[in-house]
């Protein structure tokens, strides 16, 4: 995944205009997994189903600090990320 980003970030940065931010972006974006969460079947405890969606509702909450945090890398990271990719 380091290589695939560290590719991604090199199309952009070469300048010949293959690849815009938004197509990069999309392109990372693509690569994050979707979260899922198994919901207990019939014959499942009340007290399982719920569970299960408080997990969720959990996790989703999380995901917003997490996608928030990636989305605010500063140009030294991404840097040392590409010097150590290559």
């Amino acid at each position: 995944m380091h290589a695939q980003i560290a590719d991604i970030l090199a199309d952009m940065r070469s300048g010949n205009g293959t690849m815009s931010v938004d197509e990069a972006a999309a392109s990372v974006q693509a690569m994050i997994p979707a979260p899922f969460i198994f919901v207990p079947l019939p014959p499942a405890t009340r007290e399982a189903v719920e569970q299960a969606a408080a997990l969720a509702q959990r996790i989703a909450d999380k995901a917003i600090y997490a996608h928030a945090a990636q989305a605010h890398v500063k140009r030294g990271t991404v840097d040392q990320i590409l010097a150590n990719a290559i």
